[in-house]
Parts: structure tokens; sequence; C-alpha cells
């Protein structure tokens, strides 16, 4: 018996949430890229510059995970439209 997996496939995820997982992901990988930053610099650059560095990595990252989960989420559905309208009829 064999399972079709394209099933799992057939609906949509919703978009909330995709915005969300993008947005932690992106957080934690820029949150990792600062720490091995501030790690690989602590021999070559002062604790003040190491920090503006970090800072501006994790400023990157809030900014980025705010914009992945506000475009995640969309904008309010579409009204649904009206009965459609009649013909217009001529008069003469």
């Amino acid at each position: 018996m064999s399972i079709n997996l394209f099933m799992f496939f057939d609906v949509a995820p919703v978009g909330g949430m995709i915005g969300l997982v993008a947005a932690v992901a992106f957080f934690v990988i820029c949150v990792v890229a600062a720490a091995i930053a501030f790690f690989m610099l602590k021999k070559t650059l002062k604790m003040a510059m190491r920090m503006m560095i970090v800072g501006a990595i994790l400023l990157i990252a809030v900014v980025g995970s705010i914009s992945f989960v506000w475009l995640g989420l969309g904008s309010s559905p579409r009204p649904r439209p009206g009965p459609p309208r009649p013909a217009p009829t001529r008069t003469q």
C-alpha cells in the first residue's frame, strides 16, 4: 500500500505561521552570527567596537524579524463582491 505524499501539501499553510517561523529562524541565525562575530573579534578589537558590531547585527535581526511577521500576516481579506448587476437595457 502506498501513501500519496501530495495529500500533505494539498492545504496551504497559514500565512501568519510562515511569517512567524521565518522571523524566528532569521533572528536565531543573526544572534548566532553576532555571537560568532563577538568571540572572533575578542583579541583584535576593544569591547566598545565589538559591542557596536553586535548591536548592529542584532538591530538588523529585530527589524528583519518584525518585517517577516508583518509581511506574513498580510492584509485583511477582501470583501466579497455583491450580487451581479443587471445588464443595462437600451430605451428608445
